[in-house]
């Protein structure tokens, strides 16, 4: 701390400067927790849904697969009642009818599958021999059906989910759940299969309740679509595995991923689990959009939570640095002479006595200059006081800008008289800076012409040294310098006289005249 300045005021300096310091701390903690928690909150939010949408895709899974394990039994049920596929077993049409109404009914009586349609039989050309709904059947060529060519041209025996169309019987849009039919030697001998409504699917991802945006599809392993909801009938037309996104999802089988959906073009949270029996699999999403709603909201609140904070801690402090403020004015003019700006009597006072104990402990030297401006009265009577106050505070300015060191003060000490404290500063140091000042004083130039000294203004000063001790008081240096003062006046003034002290070491000591 600079000993020239006033503890009190220091410390009012330094508690403004801190609380300026820790309320921009505050300030940038105050945003930085705003901003991670905001993030935080995003992030949470996403990964929410994305875990969400990846239990609801499990759920769903299981769900197809206990619908194709039903139908494959059911199917399966009717081949093994029927013999089905063996020699002259499409002869018998009635037999076959007979056996896909009992099938049927049996269907109809579980709730769990209500949602199939009618049962039928196809020869190896592709013509209806049997179904469940009319005898004679109606003879309808089915070899045009993408489940036909495709049980035509493979081998495999299990049930196929095909894409949506329509019904040839019932004219109704229906997926075909289809089985292909063999004989014994393995060659192809026809397909039996049973038609899904998509009411089930309707009905089913409607109970799901998704939010905006919510979209729940089902694709088999060869990147077509087997149903979407809500309903787009250009995803039927598109095949997924083009997409890169789609074609890791099928390759993890299960999990969650973000990614923009080639269906609608939007950002999706998607979760996704692939059948472990059938070649399917079940993505539900949400558009990252309608998950993130609620997160703006909560973002908004809480961004305006912060800006309000933050204005109130602005304020506060503002408020407080300004209090700190007029208190520091107050101490200030308190300690300051309120003409000069230089510190009054009562602080030269207070300074004195913490130099006067700190000199004791250090036995160093203090000095005290006494400095009277010349036939000051003189100034002002021929002037006018006015430009005598003009007068005092050039006179001030340079001795406070005159070359003080840290620890020094200068204070006015009353009228046109004025003191400057010079802690750890021999007599011979002291001594040099009066002759200084009073040089200095002249070059201001101030014009003086009722002045017996000069036509200028001229200052007389008045110094004493001394090392402290326990048995004397400041106040015997401030005499010594005040009687050097006379002394200066009684010799011609525009002089420096060193004062008469008389501690111990130094009695007998004769005045030295400066000047």
């Amino acid at each position: 701390m600079d000993r020239s300045t006033p503890y009190s005021i220091s410390i009012l300096n330094r508690l403004k400067n801190s609380i300026v310091v820790i309320t921009v701390i505050i300030l940038m903690l105050l945003i930085a927790a705003t901003v991670y928690q905001i993030s935080k909150d995003k992030q949470d939010e996403l990964h929410y849904a994305s875990k969400s949408m990846q239990s609801m895709a499990s759920i769903l899974s299981k769900e197809t697969d206990m619908m194709l394990g039903l139908a494959s039994t059911i199917l399966n049920d009717v081949v093994l009642d029927v013999n089905l596929g063996q020699p002259a077993s499409f002869d018998n049409t009635k037999l076959l009818h007979e056996a896909l109404i009992k099938k049927r009914r049996s269907i109809l009586a579980s709730s769990t599958s209500s949602s199939f349609q009618h049962l039928f039989i196809l020869n190896s050309d592709g013509i209806s021999v049997a179904n469940s709904v009319s005898f004679p059947v109606k003879k309808v060529n089915a070899s045009d059906r993408e489940y036909y060519k495709d049980h035509l041209n493979n081998a495999h025996t299990g049930v196929r989910i095909s894409q949506p169309s329509r019904s040839k019987v019932t004219d109704e849009r229906v997926i075909y759940l289809t089985k292909r039919l063999e004989t014994l030697d393995g060659a192809f001998a026809g397909v039996i299969g049973i038609q899904l409504k998509l009411a089930h699917f309707d009905y089913l991802y409607n109970e799901l309740q998704l939010p905006p945006g919510g979209a729940v599809t089902v694709i088999r392993k060869d990147g077509l679509g087997v149903y979407r909801y809500p309903l787009d009938d250009s995803f039927f037309n598109q095949n997924v595995m083009n997409s890169q996104d789609f074609t890791k999802i099928f390759s993890l089988r299960r999990g969650h991923a973000v990614l923009v959906s080639p269906i609608d073009h939007q950002l999706r949270i998607v979760g996704f689990n692939a059948s472990d029996f059938y070649p399917v699999i079940n993505l539900i999403s949400v558009t990252e959009s309608s998950v993130l709603d609620r997160w703006q909201g909560k973002a908004i609140n809480m961004l305006i939570l912060a800006f309000f904070a933050g204005v109130i801690l602005l304020l506060a402090s503002v408020f407080t640095s300004r209090q700190l403020k007029h208190l520091s004015i107050a101490l200030f003019d308190s300690s300051h002479d309120g003409l000069t700006s230089l510190y009054n009597r009562r602080s030269f006072d207070q300074r004195l006595k913490e130099e006067w104990r700190r000199a004791i402990r250090k036995q160093r030297t203090i000095s005290l200059l006494f400095i009277d401006i010349d036939h000051f009265k003189n100034y002002n009577d021929f002037y006018g006081h006015r430009r005598g106050d003009g007068c005092l505070q050039r006179v001030a300015n340079y001795l406070h800008e005159g070359g003080l060191r840290e620890g020094e003060l200068v204070a006015r000490y009353g009228g046109e008289e004025f003191v400057v404290l010079l802690p750890d500063t021999e007599a011979a140091e002291a001594a040099e800076h009066a002759d200084r000042l009073i040089r200095g004083i002249q070059n201001l130039d101030i014009f003086h012409p009722d002045s017996p000294v000069a036509d200028i203004v001229t200052v007389s000063i008045g110094y004493a040294s001394l090392i402290p001790s326990a048995d004397r008081t400041e106040t015997e240096l401030v005499e010594a310098a005040d009687e050097a003062v006379y002394k200066a006046k009684d010799q011609g003034r525009n002089r420096a006289v060193q004062g008469e002290v008389k501690p111990r070491e130094l009695k007998g000591a004769e005045p030295v005249p400066h000047g």
